[in-house]
């Protein structure tokens, strides 16, 4: 029952007319799901992250104006995506649209601050999923070759002691890396339920024998 009511939550806010637009390709309405999904999520984690930094920067001595700008400045681009899937319709387009400025924007994010070191590491590395979720393997290959080339550059030259800029406050790290876990997580967590609910409803609708699971 929890499966359907997601994927009927997800229904409700997907596209007018999409089924006319996609034709007879039902793979791409599930990715559809999957990016209502996503945006639905990002709408939340992002909503609560700035509601904390904004709470934090008022009522204590922490300064994290620099989180808000860039919580307001991944909202903004939130909203160029969902505008795009909206306005357009275009599954595919929208899907790669919103790998590659999630992967793009988390690396700037990454290189500003502090790099292999970086508390945004652990976020930049969620990536080649969310690829793999919403444009498929191919997407999900090349982000995550992409991740492994940056991540090993990274590496490398945090080891030979390159200086990488670091725009997070020594006093502001601790905040920096729970508020970041708690992003990742949430967001790995969002997109595995919803497929894991779109998978679920789509085999009851072809009678597929139910899945086991371990106990």
């Amino acid at each position: 029952m929890a499966y359907h009511s997601m994927t009927r939550l997800l229904d409700r806010w997907l596209p007018a007319n999409l089924d006319e637009r996609l034709g007879n390709r039902p793979e791409l309405k599930i990715r559809a799901r999957i990016m209502v999904g996503l945006y639905l999520a990002n709408v939340i984690i992002l909503a609560a992250s700035c509601l904390l930094f904004a709470l934090l920067h008022l009522f204590t001595h922490h300064d994290l104006s620099i989180a808000l700008g860039c919580t307001v400045g991944a909202g903004l681009l939130l909203y160029a995506q969902i505008a795009m899937f909206y306005r357009l319709g275009n599954v595919g387009a929208s899907a790669i649209f919103y790998s590659m400025t999630f992967f793009g924007s988390t690396l700037a994010v990454l290189i500003f601050t502090g790099g292999w070191a970086s508390p945004v590491r652990q976020l930049f590395f969620c990536a080649p999923v969310i690829s793999f979720l919403v444009g498929g393997r191919h997407e999900g290959f090349y982000i995550a070759g992409l991740t492994l080339v940056v991540g090993l550059v990274m590496l490398i030259a945090d080891h030979l002691g390159f200086q990488i800029f670091q725009v997070i406050k020594p006093e502001n790290a601790v905040i920096a890396n729970a508020v970041l876990w708690d992003i990742s997580i949430n967001l790995l967590m969002a997109c595995l339920a919803v497929y894991d609910a779109i998978l679920e409803s789509y085999s009851k609708s072809v009678d597929l024998p139910p899945r086991r699971t371990l106990r």
